[in-house]
């Protein structure tokens, strides 16, 4: 948890570990990863809903989010928790699977808030798997705050990612909702890590 004057970040957490499909085998050449599982497979379903796997995906997921937050209290009793959305590398634009998600935990818990889109991409950034520069400072430049009511303020947010590997976008969403939107506290979860 790291903590200021101006709210507090929590450490960010996963569900489960992604494994690439594919990686470097001792003769160099690309083989399927033994580590590769359902896990693996269902966050690749999340990307796009046309996927055929899309609604077992998100069906999975949202089961182990509600299992994992009631675990941990989030929201507690009688408190509302805004759940906003890290966005896409392309400006506009949120994972279909995280959006469905946020839905479905909306729908399990009265307490939990539709903010998903208040940290809006405003310019494309290019994706890490093709070289592209995710720091923090990248992200921050990208990302924009949309909260016209001014409904985040002193709030607790439970802010929602597919799949983390630096932490980075996470923590730049984190960084924008504590200084520009004034929250009081933000929970990151990411529904898988990169290991």
């Amino acid at each position: 948890m790291f903590t200021s004057s101006l709210g507090v970040i929590y450490a960010v957490e996963h569900l489960v570990q992604y494994h690439a499909y594919r990686i470097d085998g001792e003769d160099g050449r690309r083989i399927l990863n033994p580590k590769w599982n359902s896990d693996c497979k269902h966050l690749l379903n999340l990307k796009s809903a046309d996927e055929r796997g899309f609604p077992a995906a998100v069906a999975y997921f949202s089961r182990i989010a509600v299992e994992h937050l009631t675990g941990i209290s989030l929201p507690p009793k009688g408190l509302q928790v805004h759940i906003v959305a890290v966005p896409s590398s392309a400006a506009g634009r949120w994972s279909p699977g995280v959006l469905r998600i946020g839905e479905n935990l909306i729908k399990s818990n009265r307490n939990f808030v539709d903010s998903m889109r208040a940290l809006p991409r405003i310019k494309t950034i290019d994706k890490l798997a093709r070289g592209g520069d995710r720091s923090v400072w990248t992200h921050e430049q990208s990302i924009g705050l949309d909260d016209p009511m001014g409904r985040l303020p002193r709030k607790t947010i439970l802010l929602l990612d597919d799949i983390t590997t630096t932490g980075n976008s996470l923590m730049a969403c984190a960084g924008i909702l504590r200084t520009h939107a004034g929250v009081a506290q933000v929970v990151p979860l990411a529904l898988g890590k990169t290991v």
